[in-house]
């Protein structure tokens, strides 16, 4: 595809999502009134479910997987397979709620918005990770138990992957909080 067909297809897009916020929005609001009163919506939306999602990869990292590689490697399986169903229930919408938040503070204010639209892909890719990478390792450890060594060593390694996944994460909410203190 040559860049000026991108430019085009972007053109479209953009006239497609003017056309369609001139349809859904009522008669005598007019865009910049209503971007005024969804934006800090939107960004607030995105800092405090970035700041849950962080929060919950740093209890993982500091509390809980300290825990699971002292105690038992059955109960250490068995509290993270716990942990894990309760988690996912959560943090797969939470994520789908940042990116959509994030991408909708960047349609509604272009000149301004594309630091957010960068902290959403942060979490994006966040996601991505999780899917390609993390999902070998908790799928070993939930496999049947094993020795002391086998389950530390996969959780360890599954720490490591967590940490750069919280990385990236971190790096967006910093995103998301320096755009709501400093701009």
């Amino acid at each position: 595809m040559c860049k000026k067909t991108k430019i085009m297809d972007m053109y479209i897009l953009s006239r497609v999502f003017d056309s369609t916020f001139d349809a859904v929005v009522p008669l005598g609001v007019h865009k910049m009134e209503l971007s005024k009163f969804l934006l800090p919506g939107f960004k607030m939306t995105a800092t405090l479910a970035s700041g849950v999602f962080c929060g919950t990869a740093i209890s993982f990292l500091f509390t809980d997987l300290p825990i699971y590689l002292t105690i038992e490697p059955s109960v250490a399986i068995e509290s993270f397979r716990i942990k894990l169903e309760r988690s996912s229930n959560y943090q797969g919408p939470l994520g789908i709620l940042i990116i959509l938040s994030t991408s909708s503070v960047y349609l509604l204010d272009r000149k301004n918005g594309f630091p957010w639209l960068l902290g959403g892909l942060l979490f994006a890719s966040s996601g991505i990770l999780s899917g390609s990478f993390i999902k070998k390792p908790i799928a070993r450890l939930l496999q049947e138990t094993k020795s002391r060594e086998v389950v530390q060593e996969n959780f360890l390694e599954l720490g490591k992957l967590h940490l750069v996944r919280t990385v990236i994460g971190f790096a967006g909410f910093g995103i998301f909080v320096y755009q709501l203190a400093f701009t």
